[in-house]
C-alpha cells in the first residue's frame, strides 16, 4: 500500500516579479484538489530597467570637465542589482509571511527558480518555514492553476 501524503492547504509560487497564493481546496465528494487564487502582488520594480529606478542626476559625480562639457560621471553602480534583488526578495518573504499567517495551513508549498527559492527560504521566519512541505525550482508564476497541480505532490 503507497502511503498518502497529507493534503496541502496553500500553493505560493514567485519570481521576482510577481507572487500568486492560491487556497487548495478539496471536493468533498471525490477527494479532488482545486485551486482558488488568494492573492497575487506584482513588484513593479522588478519590471523596470535599472537606469529608470534611477533619477538622471543620482548617483552621478561630478566631473572637473562639468561646465564646459556638461557630462558627469555616472561612477560604478556598486552591486544595485544585487540590492534590488535583495530587497525584492525581502518583500516576497514578507508577503509570504503575512499570507501564511493570516491563513494558516498545515501544509504548504513554495515554488520559485532555484536563485529565488534559496533566498526566499532564508528570509522566512521558522514559523512560516514550520508548515512548509514542499519546494519546487521552477518558475510557475506563468502556469495556468489547472496545470499548477501536477508540479507537486508527486
Amino acid at each position: 500500500m503507497v502511503p498518502v501524503m497529507p493534503k496541502l492547504n496553500l500553493i505560493v509560487v514567485a519570481d521576482l516579479g510577481y507572487l500568486n497564493a492560491y487556497v487548495v481546496a478539496y471536493d468533498p465528494l471525490t477527494g479532488k484538489p482545486r485551486l482558488e487564487l488568494l492573492e497575487t502582488l506584482a513588484l513593479v520594480e522588478a519590471h523596470k530597467r535599472l537606469r529608470e529606478l534611477l533619477s538622471d542626476e543620482a548617483g552621478r559625480f561630478p566631473v572637473i570637465s562639468l561646465h564646459l562639457t556638461g557630462a558627469g560621471a555616472t561612477g560604478e553602480r556598486h552591486n544595485l542589482e544585487l540590492e534590488l534583488k535583495k530587497r525584492l526578495v525581502s518583500v516576497l518573504a514578507q508577503a509570504i509571511t503575512e499570507i501564511v499567517a493570516e491563513h494558516n495551513p498545515k501544509r504548504w508549498a513554495l515554488a520559485a527558480p532555484a536563485e529565488v527559492l534559496h533566498r526566499l527560504r532564508e528570509k522566512l521566519p521558522q514559523r512560516v518555514q514550520a508548515s512548509l512541505a514542499q519546494t519546487v525550482e521552477a518558475d510557475l508564476t506563468k502556469v495556468k492553476p489547472s496545470e499548477l497541480l501536477s508540479y507537486f505532490q508527486r
